[in-house]
């Protein structure tokens, strides 16, 4: 081996290690190597580690964001996401311990329900790591904000980086490359947080890969096996983490418990006369529940009390709104809310009118409502001046702009406004489909929600939504555009979904014949049936399907068909689907009008129907040496078993038997086999592999 010449000059990079102790001082040790070789004049800027190389040469500049963390935070309990839920500690120590953790996994999931506290825990989470004095940053994810996104009908993810490109415009790592973002993720200088991946999925559905997504965080991790990704989401989303990366760290937030009520309490109220009422507020309205209180009702509560008068004590109510039920709490807490800022404010509107003001922000404005619109809006609607209506508490007003504070309550608002209009105008349906698009894999809070309706509501309703479900499809039809096209399919999901949610006694059969008669059919014919996710699987013996769609629809395979039926889908689009099985399907079921994208059902179909035809060759073969042999004489098993050539996975004998049960083959008395006399005029033909009818029957049998 040619010895190693010394440069004049040496720059030494190594990357950070980690022990069970923490991270291994390898910068000291090379130091003492270096001293003991004699080399210590040639190293120019000593032994440095290449993440810090890798920030001060592109984040040197990163702008640590301030007050993200909220003055009331309340740091509450962290659980495992389990059947027996494990308590963990306050989240945020919790998780400065998995952050430093280098050998568990990279992703972290939290779940929660709507207002348990998601959002508010990453802007404290990022708040706490921007004010270390660390070379780290943070990249938060708002998975609200993407459908306000300019490119937002551009976007297709499938990856980190991809979601990198969408929102980097609305962080602070605007400046950085898409190469040096991955360059600093994989090394540990960035912790990416999103917040509502489930809002994204249902915001992109098919334009974002959930499976390849997870996958290229595997792949950045292997690069260092340094970085780290928390992912929020709402309880409903599991399944669809779970089978994209079943390696992950899962764990759940519940809510307020009564120490964290009273620490709140202590924080937003001043005096005693706010904190009696505030608690009378809370028996009044069961504010309390489980032994957890959601932190959005808790917020609001305080908040109803600091803009109470003194003199108001509050009291329990009738609710009178059309649209919020007062026998829930978060109902009861927003109408008390809505009615006391109209008595404080001197208001010309009722609660229902200042409900619809907020329909208005968050379904037609995507919860960003211009203040020259509110203007307009409160001048035609209620005659009076924005200004006062500006200072209600829920709004949040920035840079001409304001948007309600807390999502759980933009959920809620679309959830009543919702079923406000399926019960009392479907003619509204544009935004009815708004609003249902949402959940069109029958999952959610608006769904939920939905479902709470359809199971308590009478047999009027399906007689509204059959009306519905035929405007929606006379919509999509009219429609050219590819955006409006997807929305009222995913409302016409959405809606079947709902449907069926309170029918779970139903078979195949009465689910299919339950959609023919929601949506108009005629001669058997099912027209516009729109389908995404993991529907129930239905039963087409009877019908024929025509201009209708089916995405992640794997239990397609699962679906009855007819044993006779052809061409049962006509002009049918097929989307990502995957089905594992076979099935009952066919090619023969699906006309050539029919698409198919990023699906494996036609090849699973020619995969089976070449197996199942070599498999009929193969007994076409062992029948041709059985009938050349036998021909019209008598033979034993042994002789027939020893003079012929049969492949068949059950034995010589076994195919014997099975020709036997299925007539080509006769016993005598004295146990010898002989061909059954009625293939004797076609013996000739059968020997040179040209069957008659009956023996093709057989054949087919057989190869079942």
């Amino acid at each position: 081996m040619a010895k190693f010449k010394v440069p004049d000059i040496l720059n030494l990079y190594v990357n950070k290690k980690y022990n069970n102790n923490g991270q291994i001082d390898r910068i000291s040790h090379l130091d003492k190597e270096c001293s003991k070789r004699g080399l210590s004049n040639k190293i120019y800027d000593g032994v440095s580690y290449l993440e810090e190389i890798i920030w001060d040469a592109t984040l040197r500049s990163y702008l640590k964001e301030e007050h993200h963390r909220r003055s009331d935070y309340i740091d509450q309990d962290l659980f495992t996401y389990s059947q027996e839920p494990e308590n963990l500690g306050q989240g945020i120590d919790y998780f400065k311990g998995v952050l430093s953790d280098k050998f568990g996994s990279s992703t972290s999931v939290i779940f929660g329900r709507g207002g348990v506290g998601k959002t508010t825990f990453c802007d404290a989470l990022k708040n706490e790591i921007d004010t270390g004095d660390n070379k780290k940053g943070v990249f938060l994810i708002r998975g609200e904000q993407i459908s306000n996104l300019v490119n937002f009908n551009d976007l297709y993810i499938e990856s980190i980086l991809d979601l990198f490109e969408a929102f980097k415009v609305e962080s602070n790592l605007s400046n950085l490359s898409k190469s040096d973002f991955s360059l600093n993720y994989s090394c540990g200088n960035i912790l990416v947080i999103i917040d509502g991946l489930d809002e994204i999925d249902s915001a992109l559905g098919e334009r974002f890969n959930l499976e390849k997504f997870f996958s290229s965080l595997s792949d950045l991790d292997d690069r260092f096996h340094n970085t780290k990704i928390i992912l929020t989401t709402r309880d409903y989303f599991e399944k669809n983490i779970v089978s994209a990366s079943p390696l992950i760290r899962k764990f759940k937030l519940k809510g307020f418990t009564e120490k964290d009520i009273e620490k709140y309490k202590k924080i937003k109220l001043s005096n005693d006369s706010q904190k009696t009422n505030f608690d009378k507020l809370l028996e009044i309205n069961k504010l309390k529940n489980n032994g957890f209180s959601l932190p959005v009702i808790i917020n609001l509560a305080c908040q109803a009390v600091l803009d109470s008068s003194d003199e108001h004590m509050v009291q329990g109510y009738e609710s009178e709104s059309d649209y919020l039920i007062g026998t829930h709490v978060y109902d009861s807490i927003l109408e008390y809310m809505l009615a006391r800022e109209i008595d404080k404010q001197k208001l010309n509107t009722t609660v229902d009118g200042l409900f619809q003001l907020l329909s208005e922000i968050v379904i037609d404005h995507k919860n960003k409502m211009s203040i020259d619109d509110l203007n307009e809006y409160v001048e035609l609607t209620f005659n009076e001046n924005g200004d006062k209506f500006l200072k209600n508490p829920l709004f949040n007003v920035r840079d001409d702009f304001l948007s309600i504070k807390e999502e759980a309550l933009t959920s809620l608002i679309k959830s009543r406004y919702l079923i406000y209009l399926l019960k009392n105008d479907i003619s509204r349906y544009e935004k009815i489909s708004n609003i249902l698009k949402d959940s069109y894999k029958g999952s959610g809070d608006t769904y939920n929600t939905v479902c709470e309706f359809v199971g308590t509501t009478d047999s009027d309703f399906e007689l509204n939504a059959t009306k519905l479900i035929k405007k929606l499809k006379e919509s999509e039809v009219n429609t050219e555009l590819t955006y409006d096209k997807a929305k009222y399919r995913k409302a016409i999901s959405s809606l079947l979904y709902a449907l069926l949610s309170n029918k779970s006694s139903f078979d195949k059969n009465e689910r299919s014949n339950y959609i023919y008669k929601l949506l108009g059919g005629k001669n058997n014919i099912i027209d516009g049936l729109h389908i995404y996710g993991d529907f129930y699987s239905l039963s087409f013996d009877s019908y024929k399907v025509m201009n209708s769609s089916f995405s992640e629809y794997n239990k397609l395979s699962d679906c009855h068909f007819g044993k006779e039926a052809e061409d049962v889908f006509l002009f049918c689009n097929f989307s990502n689907i995957n089905i594992a099985k076979v099935g009952h399907l066919k090619n023969c079921l699906f006309e050539n009008s029919c698409k198919f994208d990023k699906c494996n059902i036609i090849s699973l179909l020619d995969t089976k129907s070449n197996a199942n035809e070599k498999k009929k060759e193969n007994i076409k073969s062992n029948i041709i040496s059985i009938a050349k042999y036998v021909g019209t004489t008598q033979r034993s098993l042994n002789l027939i078993k020893l003079n012929t050539t049969v492949n068949w996975n059950k034995s010589h004998k076994g195919f014997i038997d099975e020709l036997k049960k299925l007539g080509f083959i006769q016993v005598d008395k004295s146990g010898y086999f002989r061909l059954n006399s009625d293939y004797y005029d076609d013996l000739p033909h059968i020997t040179l592999g040209r069957f008659p009818i009956t023996l093709n029957n057989i054949v087919d049998c057989l190869a079942k």
